[in-house]
């Protein structure tokens, strides 16, 4: 019997267009994750109110406001970059909550192709692609390009960072050097934390050169890194002033805390985390094997991981707690590229397939059936509080908040502003928003019933609305 040819050929192209290390096909593929990950990045864009970290990106940034006057707020927040390019997106599509989550979007978007580059320069085009494929289904890279803060373009700019910081040492070429130069500046105006990957950096550099033995490939580095230096040497008083902060929210660590970042980085999908954790294990066999020379860029994620990680720890032991798992956005593109060569260490070709198949149902499958992230309610919700106050108020009571800045972005187009709550001075009948801890709402409404009655409440998730009447 002969077989039939057609068939034969088509299953031949199913089959390569499947294999990631297909030179002629990575970019189709790739291009393909850039789709489903915008799909997943844009669904339901506005489907909950921004919350309290928004709207700190949101209200200053208002087009209306000065450059001066963003980079002067972004002293109290973060450093101005990711601030500058909502204030400069702003201006061009529109001052909305849309656009702002858009502006967003775009930057994780990016960071899909980022990890790309960076997983084909550590190894290979396959090495590459598998990391895209993990990050377009990652449920924390999803949730932080569905928010308007600074986490997505961390993780942009900490891929490109060290894309072009392992070209420099592998190639030592001046473009990669420029182009690392660039994106760590930006990196280090994004979050304070890029100072963390810049030091990282260095350490691993003095690591590298000392195996590779080339002084002249150090003297440059060292020349672009304290260009570096020098071109951020303008925030530099903002940091010592931060640096005497004695107190801060975040707790200290626990020494299992990589373990509870690992889940959290994957929406606690215990499937997909069983089949990282074997890919964990085989690139640490492929690491240690005794009949390879390790390569160096395996050397440099790794440390890219310890050092990101335990820098923060460690100052978090002996002074301010300062690790916080969003924050470690900036070693999420490490794990995934560590990943993805452990699945290459897996040998048969049709396993392979079935590997990535599982993670990305398995995936799916959590963020729309198990968690339900695209219709669950998890952020406070100041636009709708704000909607049925301002649809009630129909005499046009006066509305107090003690967070009356934050609630300000949602009555702005009304004819009355949000006030600042003092006790001292409230009318015989106001209306009262509220979003801040459960006890802490208590106690503001508890302090309130002493002289006043609740004739209207109204409870969103995280978010109230009363309106009072004198006793």
């Amino acid at each position: 019997m002969v077989a039939n040819p057609t068939v034969k050929t088509s299953d031949h192209r199913l089959t390569t267009f499947l294999d990631f290390s297909v030179s002629r096909n990575s970019w189709w593929v790739l291009l393909l994750l850039v789709l489903i990950g915008t799909g997943l990045r844009l669904y339901n864009l506005t489907y909950q109110s921004l919350w309290y970290d928004e709207l700190h990106s949101m209200i200053p940034t208002n087009p209306e406001n000065t450059i001066l006057a963003v980079i002067e707020y972004a002293k109290t927040d973060q450093p101005p970059l990711f601030f500058i390019y909502l204030h400069t997106f702003f201006k061009f599509f529109g001052y909305t909550e849309f656009n702002g989550r858009l502006a967003s979007a775009i930057v994780g978007i990016l960071g899909i192709p980022a990890v790309y580059l960076l997983g084909r320069a550590v190894k290979n085009q396959e090495t590459g692609l598998a990391a895209a494929l993990f990050t377009t289904v990652n449920y924390y890279h999803i949730y932080y390009s569905q928010d308007v803060r600074f986490y997505g373009l961390l993780f942009l700019l900490s891929c490109l960072s060290f894309l072009f910081f392992i070209r420099a040492i592998k190639t030592e070429g001046w473009t990669d050097y420029l182009f690392y130069f660039v994106c760590t500046t930006l990196l280090l105006y994004t979050h304070y934390y890029g100072i963390i990957i810049f030091v990282s950096q260095a350490a691993i550099l003095l690591a590298v050169s000392i195996r590779k033995k080339k002084a002249r490939s150090l003297f440059v580095s060292l020349a672009v890194g304290l260009g570096v230096a020098i071109c951020y040497a303008p925030w530099l008083p903002t940091v010592l002033q931060d640096s005497k902060i004695q107190s801060f929210w975040i707790e200290k660590p626990t020494l299992y805390f990589v373990v509870t970042y690992l889940l959290e980085y994957m929406g606690r999908d215990y499937i997909s985390c069983t089949l990282f954790l074997a890919m964990g294990v085989l690139f640490i066999r492929n690491w240690l094997s005794p009949d390879k020379k390790t390569p160096l860029e395996y050397l440099v994620v790794v440390l890219w991981i310890l050092f990101s990680y335990g820098i923060p720890f460690v100052w978090s032991l002996v002074d301010t707690p300062l690790l916080y798992v969003r924050y470690t956005m900036v070693t999420l593109p490490a794990w995934l590229v560590l990943l993805a060569i452990g699945y290459q260490g897996i040998q048969q070709r049709n396993l392979k397939y079935a590997v990535i198949a599982i993670i990305f149902i398995s995936s799916i499958a959590n963020l729309t059936l198990r968690i339900n992230y695209y219709s669950r309610i998890e952020k406070a919700q100041y636009r709708q509080v704000s909607a049925l106050v301002q649809k009630a108020n129909t005499t046009s009571l006066p509305v107090y908040s003690s967070s009356s800045w934050h609630w300000n972005f949602y009555f702005q187009n009304m004819g009355y502003r949000v006030q600042q709550l003092t006790l001292d001075t409230l009318p015989d009948r106001f209306w009262l928003v509220q979003s801040h801890s459960h006890q802490e709402m208590i106690k503001e409404v508890n302090e309130l019933l002493r002289h006043f009655n609740i004739r209207e409440r109204h409870e969103f998730h995280q978010a109230n609305a009363l309106l009072f009447t004198k006793k």
